[in-house]
């Protein structure tokens, strides 16, 4: 019997014990690498890997992560969690801000200074909603510590009445395609060597955050305003799609030759014609944006995607770009509506009122 006690806890000691098996050698840099968490449901368990100064640590848990290393900035609990399509919603007070490109350190300041998040990164606006418009992926070295963020501010949102949406970009739509372009050269040469998985597998519908990026709409109306990463063609409008096809439609492989462009320059993810020409197509004027509001029974439409100096409405106030050059890694800011108005704030906290 004794002898079956011990083997009993014997193995349960190695089911839920840190492993450190697989250390990434030096490359000379005095700054170590540290990334993570990565967790997939396999098993029948959360499977947790993260790395800590340039080595691979392995956690197994039943079903809920309370994750507390110090790779993260804060602590955030993890389940195997629903996440419900939303193509509409109300908000008394919203947030928004786009592409991020894993500049977490400006995307938490500009939280903070816009009263979404306190000082212990936990949610602080209420039943406000946030919403990323956007491109968490790519360029910068702090894509998880973005995601993770998200996903705790999230299920603390739900909790106090609030909402976080996070909207597909093309950046999430490249890494689901495997191109990786523009990754940061860190995830490729260190975390996914050392997982040894190719970087859209770590994000895999059979991980946590896979399984919520492969659910994020492309569009969403909230009150009066449509809120989409890059922009909307006329050919959405001419076309009679809603915000539901376009979040069905622009995500899928083998469209018809008719919705072909959903996927490519004049799609939701990509276009640009609210700022000039391309060769793909012309610039959209003012008759055709009047015609996207009124098909999708909005005032406004905010987007991201082509980077701006500052923030100011278009065409007549009814074109709101958001992409205030969080991607460089020291500059940025976001809308806040409230009853009282439209706002830029910026990383240093100053408040503007948009002119429209």
């Amino acid at each position: 019997m004794k002898k079956v006690i011990f083997v009993f806890f014997l193995l349960s000691s190695l089911l839920w014990a840190t492993y450190n098996y697989i250390s990434f050698p030096q490359d000379g840099s005095k700054e170590s690498w540290n990334d993570g968490p990565y967790i997939f449901w396999e098993n029948d368990s959360l499977q947790v890997y993260f790395i800590q100064n340039d080595s691979l640590y392995h956690k197994v848990y039943a079903d809920t992560v309370n994750f507390s290393e110090s790779i993260l900035p804060y602590p955030v609990k993890i389940a195997k969690t629903k996440f419900p399509e939303v193509d509409s919603l109300s908000a008394s007070k919203i947030f928004a801000l786009s592409d991020v490109h894993g500049q977490f350190g400006v995307m938490q300041k500009l939280l903070k200074e816009a009263h979404v998040i306190d000082d212990d990164f936990n949610w602080s606006f209420a039943d406000g909603v946030l919403v990323v418009v956007g491109d968490i992926f790519d360029r910068g070295a702090q894509v998880n510590q973005s995601f993770w963020l998200l996903y705790k501010l999230r299920n603390q949102a739900c909790q106090a009445g609030g909402c976080v949406i996070l909207l597909r970009g093309n950046h999430e739509k490249m890494i689901q395609q495997n191109d990786l372009r523009y990754v940061n050269d860190k995830y490729l040469a260190k975390t996914c060597k050392l997982l040894n998985k190719k970087y859209p597998q770590l994000y895999a519908t059979n991980s946590i955050l896979g399984k919520w990026l492969h659910t994020l709409p492309n569009a969403i109306k909230i009150n009066n305003i449509l809120f989409v990463h890059a922009g909307i063609h006329p050919l959405v409008y001419r076309q009679n799609l809603s915000i539901s096809q376009l979040n069905k439609l622009a995500v899928q492989m083998n469209l018809p030759d008719s919705l072909e462009y959903l996927q490519h320059s004049k799609g939701p993810f990509w276009y640009r014609g609210y700022f000039g020409s391309s060769w793909r197509y012309k610039a959209i004027n003012q008759a055709q944006v009047d015609s996207t509001l009124s098909h999708f029974k909005v005032e406004k439409i905010v987007v991201g995607h082509t980077t701006q100096e500052q923030i100011t409405p278009i065409f007549q106030g009814k074109i709101i770009p958001i992409d205030a050059g969080l991607k460089k890694g020291n500059t940025g800011a976001g809308i806040l509506i409230d009853s009282s108005g439209w706002y830029e704030i910026d990383i240093e906290g100053n408040k503007k009122k948009l002119e429209e």
